[in-house]
């Protein structure tokens, strides 16, 4: 394979990957502002604990612990709903982590090739 053919897959990896991890870093919001209210109606009077926990409105996971609260789900609800929240955002880090690893392999294989057709 020709190096520019490397480097071209190795650069769109690398841009994939790269937009998958800014798009996953993208927080709806609607569940942002959902979260806060909770967590207002919840911990209102406490500000040292409401203080704490607001920063945390960015996490899936927090959101859905504070969904299944204010639910009042089980448990084993609530845990599933963590899971599930956490779950979906680790893949996407997965998946756009590989990329760059490809696009990296990809960038190194033209200068590998390259070298030795100079060579």
């Amino acid at each position: 394979m020709r190096p520019i053919a490397y480097a071209g897959l190795g650069f769109a990896c690398l841009a994939a990957g790269f937009y998958l991890q800014q798009t996953s870093m993208d927080f709806n919001p609607a569940d942002r502002a959902r979260c806060e209210a909770n967590v207002a109606a919840a911990y209102g009077a406490n500000a040292e604990t409401k203080g704490a926990l607001l920063p945390k409105c960015g996490e899936p996971g927090f959101v859905a612990m504070m969904d299944a609260r204010v639910a009042n789900l089980s448990a084993q609800q609530t845990a599933i709903a963590i899971a599930n929240a956490n779950r979906s955002g680790l893949m996407n880090d997965l998946l756009g982590y590989a990329l760059i690893g490809a696009g990296v392999g990809g960038l190194a294989a033209a200068a590998v090739s390259r070298f030795r057709r100079s060579g």
